[in-house]
């Protein structure tokens, strides 16, 4: 039987081309996975997802430092 996360739906975040996160929303749960190994996701409390979003956005966690990304900006991942 296949998990639950790999039938809902996805959001996809993207620094570039090929480095992208995938973000779906389960009710009580928001699991996370990397668009390139789709089978594997970690999932968090939704509360906590959203904690963390919040933090990234207000600059308290620096996404890009923490990330090694460059470029704009990591957007999507949030909404």
């Amino acid at each position: 039987m296949r998990s639950p996360v790999n039938r809902s739906a996805w959001r996809r975040a993207c620094v570039s081309e090929h480095t992208c996160v995938e973000v779906s929303d389960r009710g009580a749960l928001v699991a996370v996975r990397d668009s390139v190994q789709p089978t594997v996701a970690l999932t968090f409390a939704a509360g906590d997802w959203r904690s963390f979003v919040a933090a990234v956005k207000d600059g308290t966690i620096d996404a890009h430092r923490s990330l090694g990304a460059t470029g704009s900006g990591v957007s999507g991942i949030g909404s």
